[in-house]
This record gives C-alpha cells, structure tokens and sequence, in this order.
C-alpha cells in the first residue's frame, strides 16, 4: 500500500473526509483505470454519511469486477458495513468466475472459513481442487458438509454426495484414517452402507481400528442389521481391545438378543461401572425384571455420583416402592464420603419417585438433618474438591421456592446459600443460585461478586453470561461488563478461524465440520445480539457515543443460535426443572425480546420499519412495552404528522408504569425503561426538522418533566420503600425455624439482609447520574 493510500485511510479514520476525497480524486485524475482507487472513492463517501452514492458506487464496480486482492477486500467491507451481505459474498464469487487467479480463489476459501458459510467453501474448494490432492480432499469434505447442513435443500442433498464421492475416489488410493473419514460420510449420505465395512477395515492397524472408525463400523453393522458382524466386532472391541464403552456393551446386547446368544458369562468377566450397567440393560431389553441387577449396581456404585443418573435412566422399569423399600433396608451413616454420596443418593431417588416432596416441609426437616450430620466432613476435603453434602442445601432451597416463590423465601434461600459458601466457596451451584437469585431482587452488584468468583472463561462467557448481563442496561448499565463478555465473539473472528483453517491445511476432517458448527453457533449466538443491543442502550443512557457507535457499528446475523445453558442450574437435585422455573428466571428474556429491541432501535434511528409480522410481546415488562408503544407512535408521528398519533404518545406519557414497591429486578428495569425511552424520544426529536415548533417544544417538555421526575421523587421513593421492606423481612425472618436448625443466627441473618439493601441503593445510585 503506497503512503498515499495510507494517508487516505488514515484520514478516513480521524474524520477529516473533505482531505481524504482531496487526495483520493488526485489518485483518480492521474491513475482513472486503477479499480482500487474507485472502491477506495466509494468507501470514502460511506465514511462520510453519504451512503446511497456510496453503494451505488461500489455496485458499478462489480459490474466490472476487480482482479486485484485489495479492492475485492475493500469492496466486500463496504457491503457489509451497509448490510448488503448477499452483495458482500459476491464480491469474491463473481472475481473468482471472472479471473480464475489461484489468490483470488485462496482468498475466496478463506472468507468462507472466515465467515464459517460452507457453500463457499465447497464452492471455492472444487474450483481450486485441480491444482492438488489436498484441494480435492477439501471439497469432497466440502461437498458433504453442504449435504449435511440442516438448511440443505433437495437439490443440495442429493448432488453434492455423489458430487463429494466423485471426488474422494479421484484421490484414491487413500492414505490415512482422516481420508476413509471422509469417504465413509459420503457412503453414509449416497445410501451406500454396505462398502463402508470394507472401506473401514482397509486401515486397521495391527488388527486394530481407530476409534473414530470403530464407532463408525459398529453403527454401520446395526444400521445394516448384519448381527453376526455387529456381535463379531462388539465382542472383540470389548473383550480383545479391552475397551470398556457402554455404547459397545449395549451393540453387543442388541446383537446377542437378535441371534440368541448368551452373554451374562461376557458381561461376569468384566467388574465395571459400564458392565454393571449392561446387566441392567440385558434385562431390560430382554424385558425382564431389573431389580436384581439395580440392586447389584448400587451394592457396587451406590456410594458414587454416577449412580443417580445412570439408574435414573431406567427409573420406568423399576418399581418405585420396591426400590425404596430396598433403600431403606440399607441405610448407611454419614462417616466418610461413600456414606455422604449413598445419603445423597438414597434423598434424589426419593424426590424422584415423588416430586411433591418438594412441597413438604418434612423434606426441608429432613435435608437439614442430613447437612448437619454432614459438614463435619467439610474440614477433611481439599479446598476445591466438590463436596456432595452441598446437595442436602440445594433440595432446602428448591422446596422453599417450591412451596412459595416469594421475597421471603428468595431471601431466606439467600441467606442459607450465603452460609454455605462460607464453608465451601469453590461450589459452582451455590453460587450460580445465589447470582440468579440476587438479581431477581435487584442486587446486581453482589450477583456479580458471585459471578466473579466462578471465574468464567473463554466461550464459557456465551453459554453461561446470561446469567450476568441479561438487560444489563436496564438493571446496572455499565459498558465494562460487556467489555470482557463481548470480547470471546472479537476472538471468535481470528481464534477460531485460524483452527479452521489449520484444520483443512492438516487434514483434520474429523473434528473440522463440529469446529465450523462452533464459529457458527458463536457468530449467530442469541447473547451476542443482546448484548450489542444491551451496549447500544448503555451507550444512549450514558450519554457515551464512543460506547453506542461501537456497538452500533456491529453486524449481527439474521440467524440465531440459543446456546445458553439453563439446563446447568438444575444439573443438581432430581437433575430436572421444576415448577417455579418460570419465575426465577423472569429477568432473562428470549427471542421476542430481541426482535423488540431490534426494531425499536432502528426507529430511534429514524427507519421506516416494516414488519411482516406483528411483534410478540412475550417475556417483556410492562415498562418496556410502554417504551416501544413510545417511540412507535412517535416516530410515525414525526414521518406522518398524524394528530392522534400525537395524542397517544401524550395519553402514554400520563400513564408511565409504575415500578413494584418491593425487592424485585423490575424497580430498575422499570425506572431505566422510563429514563432510556426519554433519551430515545430526544435522539428522535432533535434528528428531525419536520415537527412543528409548538409540537416540538411540548414533548420536549414531556420528556424533561418525566426525566426530573424519574431522578428526583420516584428514585427517592424507592429508597424509602426498599428500607421498608428491609426491616419487614428483618421482622418476618427473626427466630426463624429453619435458619435456627442449620445454626444460623440473627446476626448472620442481618448482615445478608444488610448487603441486600446496599446492593439496591448502589442501583439506585446509579440511576440518580442518568
């Protein structure tokens, strides 16, 4: 890049766009033919608000696409800062058709890998697949992750497999496991099952197989239903590999049962976890009673955690009352972790086999006896070792929220969490309860003292910072927050695209297709669009432009992959929801809530929105419907000058929703909603001429009264009320049963509740700024 083009660029970022068109029509008027000093006039206009010359522009120029790496770069950036993404895929598509270069099709594969769109990978990859065998390789596996997309249409799944299989045998004979990979998959998709077998075992080693195509003869063999060689390779993988895997077991089983083998001396040879379970499943599959084999199971692995998840898988074939009688006739003392995890056990089953224990307050009674003859064993484990005992606390917790989801219950379910993981602060569930708890009652900051302390990393953030930052600008607006949870989607763009791109160069094709899964899922990622909606709400709130142009310049997909865990906060217990999962999870908002905040935010930016369907208000507060029912009616009063349209935003500005008069996430929610809507309606008054001054002058003063109002008397009250509602749960929770039973005492009590306030009135402070 010469120094001129550096100074325009350089112009371009520091604003100065009158000198950055100076020196780029200099460029043009001595060199009028160089394409890139064109898409560079192009970007120049889109820089400096005059988007429509812009893309009209750079659209001529693909008329007579570029050959050149550089103005193809730049052309596809400008499509997509305006949202023109088919446009953007184009750009190198049309390049490659037209020029054929090998860097113009190198750089094609790699936006597909860079933007994880596999049609232009296999697309880019059969275009290059002449110059080398690595390349055809690339666009068999190509051909076949095309076919397997869940979007493939008709033609997609039936051409590119047999385009795919063409391909592999082009590269023939095949070297390694990673290659038969691929040609097996394109079997599978062909229909073709019966050459995988022979195919496979071309490559067994020492007569043995890789693992990958291990599992992929045995499933062959069960999906051809060839018994005999799904019995064959079973029992080999098990008894002459010695690989002791239930998926295996469980072939053998099916196998053995369809040609009438007898397997129990098989199953007697081995002393596992895995064959323990198989007698089970023998017997279930059989259709026989599976008590004996339960009872053996648990004789051996009662006292381990995987007890209650493996047996809780044939819970249907088990005769609850039998089972429990059984349970009751070997109780064991809780002297050592094996009588810990047995007690545990024996208490899940129990809830299991009847979820109205839930409800009872004999089941808490029980719980409680059960912890305290428990923690003695706190002081013999190691710090971070996970200490099952903790389990008795969280069955107290869910059946005082079973049994009344109110204040009084969350908070007193706080106060028991919080003295526990005083004895045992490495307890991830503990403290994922207590974080969804806090911020349920509006105490953000010691939700995240607790969100801290589990020290989340890397991708972690996107499946799990919904418990953090969901309508983080309406609880606790601050950017910093987002900053470090935003930052895993920024290295989503070069981390995860260069193993992609690793895994092609080294031909590891067999993790390849879930590796180009995971970039998706993260570009498409639900959390990611809340928080760029989050961090433009921030930004307008805080009157930051530097925050809200930075997370409005963000390109997010159409598409969305929901990959939050919230199976995680019931990974405890029954291992199941129960009833009061709606409420505790009201603060954490879906997809209506997106769709909603997507289009408001392109009203405050004065777009006509069409909507093609009516908006669902579903999981939205009171507060924030009012807000959209706002902007909404203003800004197609602006575009339209409707009277009445002036006098519902009037009729709505008199009923302003009034936030809960107790600890609830709602009092911020409510108060923000209210603060952001007046921002919002200012943005859209001050970015419009078409107003009458009269009209103009009138909603000014609306908004300025309700904002004064807001930060004034309503915040006040709050603090006032929220003192209230302290010292009635002081009241109400003094000698309490429970607390006193698990040696918890008044003035442990006071001190939570004590941080519960303080933790509100920091959100209140806040808000006083806005």
């Amino acid at each position: 890049m010469s120094s001129k083009e550096d100074e325009i660029l350089r112009a371009v970022e520091n604003g100065t766009f009158k000198y950055a068109q100076q020196l780029c029509s200099k460029l043009l008027k001595k060199n009028p033919n160089v394409a890139y000093y064109k898409v560079l006039n192009s970007y120049i206009l889109l820089h400096s608000g005059k988007e429509k010359e812009a893309v009209d522009s750079a659209l001529s120029i693909m008329e007579d696409v570029p050959s050149d790496i550089k103005s193809l770069e730049l052309l596809n950036e400008i499509f997509n800062e305006v949202g023109l993404t088919s446009e953007a895929v184009l750009v190198y598509e049309n390049a490659a058709k037209k020029h054929k270069t090998f860097d113009i099709l190198r750089t094609w594969f790699h936006f597909g890998c860079e933007h994880a769109n596999v049609r232009i990978i296999q697309k880019a990859a059969m275009a290059m697949k002449n110059s080398s065998r690595l390349f055809k390789l690339w666009a068999a596996f190509a051909s076949y992750m095309v076919a397997n997309l869940k979007d493939a249409s008709p033609v997609e799944k039936s051409l590119f497999p047999k385009l795919g299989l063409k391909t592999i045998e082009q590269c023939e004979p095949l070297k390694n496991e990673q290659e038969v990979f691929i040609l097996v998959k394109l079997l599978e998709q062909n229909k073709s099952l019966d050459k995988i077998p022979e195919a496979v075992l071309k490559f067994s080693k020492q007569n043995k197989l890789d693992l990958e195509l291990q599992i992929i003869l045995l499933k062959t063999f069960d999906q051809l239903e060839d018994w005999e060689k799904l019995y064959k390779w079973s029992h080999t993988v098990l008894i002459d590999y010695k690989l002791d895997d239930f998926n295996t077991w469980k072939y053998l089983i099916k196998s053995s049962i369809k040609l009438n083998k007898d397997i129990n001396d098989i199953i007697e040879s081995y002393n596992s976890r895995n064959s323990k379970l198989a007698k089970i499943e023998l017997q279930s599959e059989l259709g026989y009673d599976v008590h004996e084999a339960v009872f053996e199971y648990m004789k051996s692995l009662g006292h381990k955690a995987c007890a209650f998840p493996d047996i809780k898988n044939y819970a249907e074939k088990i005769d609850q009352v039998k089972f429990l009688e059984w349970l009751n006739g070997h109780k064991k003392s809780i002297d050592d972790d094996r009588g810990l995890i047995w007690n545990v056990n024996v208490v899940k089953f129990k809830a299991l086999f009847n979820r109205d224990l839930f409800k009872s307050e004999e089941f808490i009674n029980e719980n409680i006896q059960l912890w305290n003859k428990s923690k003695h064993l706190l002081s013999k484990k190691s710090k971070t070792d996970y200490f099952n005992g903790d389990e008795f606390i969280l069955f107290i917790v869910q059946s005082l929220l079973s049994i009344d989801f109110s204040v009084a219950n969350i908070v007193l379910s706080i106060i028991i969490l919080e003295n526990t993981v005083i004895k045992d602060d490495h307890e991830f569930h503990l403290r994922l309860w207590l974080i969804q708890l806090y911020s349920i009652i509006n105490c953000h900051t010691q939700a995240k003292h607790h969100y801290d302390a589990l020290k989340i990393k890397n991708v972690q953030h996107d499946i799990l910072d919904h418990y953090i930052i969901s309508r983080l600008s309406t609880q606790f607006p601050n950017a910093d927050e987002l900053k470090k949870s935003f930052s895993i989607y920024r290295a989503n763009e070069n981390e995860t695209v260069y193993y992609v791109k690793i895994g092609f160069n080294n031909g590891a094709f067999n993790k390849l297709e879930s590796m180009i899964e995971f970039q998706q899922r993260l570009n498409d990622s639900i959390l990611k669009k809340h928080e760029v909606i989050q961090g433009i709400k921030i930004g307008r709130i805080l009157n930051d432009k530097d925050i809200y142009n930075k997370y409005r310049k963000v390109r997010i997909n159409e598409k969305v992959s929901d990959n939050r865990d919230f199976n995680i906060l019931w990974n405890v217990g029954i291992d199941e929801e129960l009833e009061f999962k709606d409420q505790l999870l009201e603060n954490i908002p879906g997809k209506s809530y997106i769709k909603l905040n997507e289009v408001q935010e392109r009203l405050v930016n004065g777009q006509d929105v069409p909507l093609a369907d009516p908006l669902s208000f579903k999981g939205v507060t009171d507060a924030e419907k009012w807000s959209f029912e706002v902007l909404q009616n203003l800004s197609i009063f602006i575009n339209t000058k409707d009277a009445d349209l002036l006098s519902k935003v009037k009729e709505l500005y008199a009923q302003v929703p009034k936030p809960p008069k107790t600890l609830s996430w709602k009092v911020n929610n409510s108060l923000v909603s209210i603060i952001d809507t007046a921002k919002s309606a200012q943005v859209l008054l001050s970015s419009t001429q078409k107003v009458n001054k009269k009209d103009h002058s009138e909603l000014k003063e609306l908004n300025l009264s309700l904002l004064q109002k807001i930060r004034d008397d309503t915040i006040l009250d709050k603090k006032v009320q929220i003192t209230d509602a302290i010292n009635n749960l002081k009241s109400e929770l003094s000698d309490n049963e429970y607390l006193k039973k698990l040696n918890i005492n008044n003035a442990s009590k006071d001190k939570i509740l004590e941080i519960i306030g303080y933790s509100n009135n920091e959100a209140f402070k806040l808000l006083r700024i806005l």
